[in-house]
């Protein structure tokens, strides 16, 4: 799933990326030997500098190694606005026509590998049916997240009637394709990242990519580079480094500096400084911040008893996954992370209870709908998981300064040797108290759809309310990693002075005793479902309408579903609710 927290709602996690403006080959922009000043900012881009590192780093986007040329097809196998999967040396790539031009990029998603063929294609882009990431299939650029990179892009030639590929033999076993970067900091100017999630990583990169010289610093709170946050509840066990979505080294390589261990406490505009708990203080030009939420803390008698753990870094999920297994353990909270804990939990350990807070009677009823929720209750009981919806927690109760049991608001006490907390997460902004940038009555940042908060001030993910291109510009808050990732590369633009308003389709998933259940769009005050197919057989969409307009979908087993309407969003192509039906009433 794409949640950073044992909550309801998703951290920095929940993607139309505005990522292909601009010339698609940056190789040419790196390359001139020209100086250039973005729009009307100080902020120098400098290209006037050595070239073999940059030539070196350009392997990435075409590779190096043994150079394939194959016929792989007949013309007239491609048909305008179609995919085609063919095999080229010993993997797959994908082929697609648009406008009339047949183009072959790499076949897999850069994010986890799965198939584009299966995926959804529409005006020359394909998104991954898995996660929703959206790729150029022309110039194989990564338009939409999750992440980082791009797909590898082949040379194609029409031969008398042939399709003719030529490409390297090293992106077959490589199909990721990391986008040329600066990686020099010679000038002064100063961005610094607070924050080291997806948003964090996606700016840096992406003001390197844009040829940024200046320094760029990321300071996180934890002691790791950015990770894959959304395996935490699904890979407890995993080692932090395996979660690691760049490599220490990497980083290095690229001149983005990493301080570890740097909690913001106050952000000074006027001086342009920001101070961390530690006493230390670090001066910037320009700053983003993406420091995400951070987990409710439970407040009823007995909440500092050992035995009570949260979820929110890679060493919080060792330690659950280390003290879980065998034991009656209590779930407090009903989200996503929650569910998929209680999920991973089921056949792991002696007992498993979720205790909700009393508000609805199903797991994800307010965001999904009362019947999807009822399926989900189902699942989980049928797997031995039990659920208590109506009687939330009143107390704690321990032996020996460990935790040994919940009571109930209906005076009921459940064993629990070990009690995991998910109920929500707050925006982690108090260092904004007091600084001058807007707030709203729940503490998160509230931007434009440029993602500025205040000059020279842009912030991200988790902590903002933002204008939602595609809901009227309603002010909104999402949680997801994809949204994230999105906001990152945005806020960079924006940072050079190249102006880029955040217009992107949300999508996240959650998977579930092997079952994913992907969302695209935004359902905030939805007052209509339409079905498509059987929920309680795992194998539907669930279409969310709000005042007569088609908002979001989620589905089960529906193959593309989700992303083919994610396009469909991104292209204000609406389905009206009467199409709906009429469609949903010919396929029964």
């Amino acid at each position: 799933t794409s949640f950073c927290c044992l909550s309801g709602t998703r951290c920095g996690n929940m993607l139309r990326h505005p990522c292909s403006e601009g010339p698609h080959n940056r190789a040419e922009v790196l390359l001139s030997t020209s100086e250039r000043t973005v729009n009307s900012s100080n902020i120098i881009i400098n290209n006037n500098r050595k070239q073999s590192h940059f030539q070196e780093t350009k392997k990435n986007r075409s590779s190096t190694g043994k150079m394939l040329e194959q016929e792989v097809c007949n013309e007239s196998d491609v048909s305008e606005g179609q995919m085609k999967q063919v095999e080229f040396g010993s993997g797959k790539i994908l082929l697609s026509k648009y406008n009339g031009q047949i183009s072959a990029v790499s076949g897999k998603c850069t994010h986890y590998g799965a198939p584009l063929i299966t995926g959804a294609y529409k005006d020359g882009k394909v998104r991954c049916p898995w996660h929703g990431a959206c790729f150029n299939a022309v110039t194989g650029d990564i338009e939409d997240f999750p992440g980082l990179d791009s797909l590898h892009k082949y040379e194609v030639a029409i031969k008398n009637g042939k399709v003719i590929v030529k490409g390297s033999e090293n992106t077959l076993k490589d199909f990721r394709c990391i986008k040329p970067m600066e990686d020099s900091c010679a000038t002064k100017e100063i961005f610094l990242i607070i924050g080291g999630g997806g948003a964090a990583i996606t700016c840096a990169e992406t003001l390197r990519q844009q040829g940024f010289t200046g320094k760029i610093i990321m300071a996180t709170s934890e002691n790791h580079v950015p990770y894959d946050r959304p395996k935490l509840s699904k890979m407890l066990n995993a080692e932090p480094s395996k979660l690691y979505l760049r490599t220490p080294e990497f980083l290095k390589e690229k001149n983005i500096e990493v301080l570890y261990g740097k909690k913001a406490m106050k952000v000074d505009l006027q001086d342009k400084t920001v101070v961390f708990e530690d006493g230390t203080s670090q001066k910037y030009t320009k700053l983003f911040t993406a420091t995400g939420g951070s987990p409710k803390l439970l407040n009823v008698p007995g909440s500092e008893l050992g035995g009570v753990l949260y979820l929110r870094t890679p060493d919080d999920a060792n330690q659950i996954d280390k003290l879980c297994p065998e034991k009656e353990i209590v779930i407090l909270g009903t989200g996503f992370i929650s569910m998929e804990l209680a999920a991973y939990f089921s056949s792991k350990c002696k007992s498993v209870t979720v205790i909700g807070s009393g508000r609805t009677k199903y797991p994800f009823e307010k965001l999904l709908g009362d019947r999807i929720g009822k399926m989900y209750y189902n699942q989980h009981t049928s797997k031995g998981v039990k659920l208590i919806m109506d009687s939330p927690v009143k107390e704690l109760v321990g032996e020996n300064g460990k935790v040994a049991g919940v009571v109930l608001s209906n005076g009921q006490t459940i064993k629990a040797d070990v009690v995991l907390v998910g109920i929500g997460v707050t925006p982690s902004t108090k260092y904004f108290n007091g600084a001058g940038v807007q707030m709203n009555s729940l503490g998160y940042v509230i931007v434009d759809k440029y993602l500025c908060a205040s000059s020279d001030v842009y912030c991200g993910g988790d902590i903002v309310s933002f204008p939602y291109h595609y809901g009227d510009n309603e002010m909104i808050n999402i949680g997801h990693w994809q949204l994230a990732s999105n906001h990152g590369r945005c806020a960079a633009m924006n940072m050079l002075g190249k102006e880029t308003p955040c217009v992107t389709v949300p999508f996240f998933w959650t998977q579930q005793y092997g079952k994913s259940l992907r969302y695209a769009g935004y359902a905030g005050g939805y007052d209509e479902i339409l079905y498509e197919g059987n929920v309680e057989e795992l194998t539907f969409a669930a279409y969310y309408f709000r005042k007569g307009k088609f908002v979001a979908i989620a589905c089960i087993n529906m193959g593309a579903k989700a992303s083919e309407m994610a396009l469909l969003i991104q292209d204000n192509q609406l389905p009206s609710m009467e199409d709906m039906k009429a469609k949903i009433t010919s396929k029964e």
